[in-house]
């Protein structure tokens, strides 16, 4: 807070300074959003999860975002400031050849060999003129960042980071060494550490992850200068914990030979000191070039083991003492574009190498790779021709525990009205003494018309392993969604080879799990689980009794099975794509021979609007002989302002079925408005069962002097196995009207029953300033808790929202 007063001081400070006869331009924007309440509890306080959203004391939460900016002739100043989602203060100023840049996020680099594209909380100044650069950096470092490295294995994951209550937005992740976005490229759970891509990572991808952990926070001062007069530059770091006061030095000279941006070779000498002794030495070259034909880049970094270089305070996390480094890639483009790439790495546990070549003409592409790492080692070619949608792959795996091969082929052909298609896979595995092999062969002709398609098409897929008396280890991933307990896997396990793991942490059975909270506390259960017709039960339970796992969690089962000597697939089919009266649909037949087990399927896929502002969307598949279907229907009627939206969804498989039912009605004839949302929920396996009801009613009518609400919500749930405590019937009702034409006034009434008898009562009071804020209210709360024993609660605050 005191760093925000300064800098704002010192921007009002330098505007009044600057002289007014210069022609000048300032604004000033933002936005300011409020909330705070103070509340006071009376009575038992157990019964507080019946208002969990409810803190006692103080509570103050503030979003807001604001900008100021000053431009003159001689003088620029900008200040903005963020809360949310990180909070963020940054001020710059530019006076002549010299920049000065104020923040708690500064992300600068001096040096791929000490401080390098980091996050800063500080101070950056820089002075330009000609040949001569002086830059000067004095800030701190919050929060010692920790990385993992990890291995793609053919999926979009879950992949754990390992650590617990990661910092949010903090992370960064590095796919191959290129930075990846979130939410675009992957999410994250920050309490679990778990991350998820949205797209496959192959087992040939290195994933790193840099994050920081909550309650770590490490604080390191650091002093950077660096004075240079072209291609000359010295540079000096200095690097302290505030907590062991451990200083680190570095001292680096360098010479950058440039032509322009792409043409330069840059070599780097750092020696370093830990107090006032020499611990090591680190080099670094870096090399490219480019012309008409060719480019080359060549990057080296090495440096002695004593060298003491913290990657995850600095920065550069291709820098680990000891390591050395070299990436060369090199394009030609004479006739055709060839890329070549050499990656070598070593350490004192690990040596990793590699080669890629890559040869692109105007319509083909051809890829040879080799990599090999310890004892693993991957070969791969691969190649693509437009023309013909043609694309192969040749891969081979080979390390001490197993051989896999990999061959795929696929063409798909167009010419006029006649699409063809022809794929081909193979792979064999080696694990141990076990074989497996399986191949997959499948085609198909289409027919393109104005109105419709016709397609006829097969597969043949076979799965051998010659060793059927070999047990072979297999891996499935379940995430939960809070109401599922049961997890069915693929093939039948071994008698006690199941193992369970939770988050990547093995759990035995009957033994404690202890599940973490966003709010950083936990709350323990013991886990019970069993298999039962391929199906894996997995219980929580606590005081309470059994209950499904939480929401959120990844289950992994391991397990052995016994892969019978072979198990082949065959599959015919014939399409037709009908577009008609604005509806898209797909119509397919199917003949299925699995392992000389016949039976047919019928699916059906229609989408569009059949009738004006009718939207529909109608999946169906279902197996003749066999108890196995699904159906989803969604349907949305827009009639504004009013809406019909209806969703089913329906899933059958021997002895599981599930139903799901929603509707919601939103019906507007002024001054009348009628919201009607029904939920109905169904899941049965065998004897077990789960079920959820729910209904919410609101009218609302419109009259001069203002708005009358009502609104009541039931619901209930019923389940076979025990659950924690859930609402079961809730009702609310709320009236508003206008006070006068500055102010609003509403008081709503609400009732919850809990599935333990608990109870709670609401009484709130709110007053809106309709034209001075008018997305803002004031309100007095109460709430009663009841079961054995009551809970008072009294709750004055309000939310403020403000836009300027």
């Amino acid at each position: 807070m005191r760093k925000k007063k300064f800098l704002i001081t010192i921007f009002f400070i330098l505007i009044s300074l600057s002289s007014l006869t210069f022609a000048q331009s300032m604004s000033f924007s933002g936005n300011i959003y409020i909330n705070s309440y103070y509340a006071y509890f009376i009575g038992d306080p157990s019964l507080s999860y019946l208002s969990s959203d409810i803190q006692e004391g103080i509570y103050f939460q503030q979003n807001s975002h604001f900008s100021i900016s000053y431009i003159s002739k001689s003088l620029s100043l900008n200040f903005e400031y963020k809360s949310q989602p990180k909070e963020k203060v940054e001020s710059s100023i530019k006076i002549g050849d010299f920049y000065g840049n104020f923040s708690n996020e500064l992300y600068k680099s001096i040096s791929p060999l000490t401080l390098y594209n980091k996050v800063l909380n500080g101070i950056y100044g820089i002075y330009e003129k000609e040949k001569l650069k002086v830059d000067l950096i004095f800030a701190k470092i919050e929060g010692r960042k920790k990385t993992v490295k990890l291995n793609g294995n053919n999926t979009e994951g879950p992949y754990f980071i390992g650590d617990f209550f990661l910092i949010p937005y903090k992370e960064k992740v590095y796919l191959n060494g290129n930075l990846l976005k979130r939410e675009e490229d992957y999410i994250i759970d920050y309490t679990y550490g778990i991350i998820y891509f949205n797209f496959i990572i192959s087992s040939q991808d290195e994933i790193l992850v840099e994050y920081e952990i909550s309650g770590t926070t490490e604080i390191y001062n650091i002093l950077g200068i660096g004075i240079g007069y072209s291609p000359f530059k010295l540079s000096y770091i200095s690097l302290q914990s505030t907590s062991t006061n451990i200083r680190r030095s570095f001292i680096e000279g360098s010479l950058t030979i440039k032509r322009d941006e792409n043409n330069f070779i840059e070599l780097r000498n750092s020696y370093a000191f830990l107090g006032n002794n020499y611990s090591g030495y680190a080099n670094y070259l870096r090399l490219s070039l480019k012309g008409n034909i060719l480019n080359a880049n060549l990057e080296i970094i090495n440096s002695t083991e004593s060298y003491p270089y913290i990657p995850e305070i600095l920065g550069n996390l291709n820098l680990t003492p000891g390591d050395q480094k070299l990436n060369f890639n090199l394009n030609l483009n004479p006739l055709s574009s060839i890329n070549y790439n050499f990656l070598y790495n070593t350490s004192k546990d690990n040596i990793k190498w590699s080669h890629n070549i890559n040869i692109k003409l105007t319509s083909s592409q051809f890829s040879l790779s080799y990599r090999r790492e310890n004892d693993k080692e991957i070969q791969g070619f691969n190649f693509t021709y437009t023309p013909l949608n043609l694309c192969g792959l040749i891969q081979k795996i080979n390390t001490s525990s197993f051989i896999k091969e990999t061959y795929t082929f696929s063409v798909s052909p167009q010419i006029g009205n006649f699409n063809s298609s022809f794929h081909f896979s193979q792979n064999n595995q080696l694990i141990d003494s076990s074989y497996l092999k399986e191949q997959v062969v499948g085609g198909s002709i289409t027919l393109i018309g104005k109105i419709f398609d016709f397609s006829i098409g097969g597969k043949y897929k076979i799965e051998e392993n010659l060793d059927p008396q070999t047990p072979i280890p297999v891996s499935q991933n379940f995430i939960t969604d809070g109401e599922t307990y049961m997890f069915e896997l693929q093939y039948t396990p071994l008698q006690d080879s199941i193992s369970l793991y939770i988050n990547n942490i093995y759990v035995k059975n009957n033994e404690t799990f202890t599940y973490y909270l966003p709010d950083h506390t936990t709350k323990t259960y013991t886990v019970n689980y069993y298999l039962y017709n391929n199906t894996v039960f997995v219980f929580f339970i606590d005081e309470e009794g059994e209950n499904p796992p939480p929401a959120g969690l990844n289950i992994t089962i391991n397990y052995q099975t016994l892969l019978p000597q072979k198990i082949f697939l065959q599959n015919i089919f014939s399409k037709i794509r009908v577009k008609y009266l604005n509806l898209n649909t797909l119509l397919t037949l199917q003949k299925n021979n699995d392992n000389n087990l016949i039976y047919h399927n019928i699916s059906l896929y229609t989408y569009g609007m059949p009738v004006k502002n009718l939207w529909l969307s109608l999946t169906a598949n279902k197996d003749i002989e066999i108890k196995r279907g699904n159906l989803t229907l969604n349907s949305n009627y827009y009639l504004k302002p009013s809406s019909l939206n209806f969703n089913l969804y329906y899933n059958e498989n021997e002895n599981i079925e599930t139903l799901s039912l929603k509707t919601n009605l939103n019906l507007s004839i002024t001054p009348y408005n009628l919201i009607l949302y029904c939920e109905y929920y169904q899941n049965l396996y065998y004897e077990n069962f789960y079920k959820n009801i729910s209904l919410s009613l609101e009218l609302k009518r419109s009259f001069s002097f203002g708005d009358l609400k009502a609104k009541i919500i039931k619901s209930k749930k019923e389940a076979s196995y025990s659950l924690p405590p859930y609402k079961k019937d809730t009702q609310s009702l709320s009236i508003s009207r206008a006070i006068n034409e500055y102010l609003s006034s509403e008081i709503s009434l609400s009732y919850e029953c809990y599935s333990n008898n608990a109870e709670n009562y609401t009484i709130t009071l709110s007053i809106i300033p309709i034209k001075t804020l008018p997305n803002s209210l004031f309100f007095i709360r109460y709430s009663q808790n009841k079961k054995d024993t009551t809970l008072h609660i009294l709750q004055l605050g309000g939310n403020i929202s403000l836009d300027f």
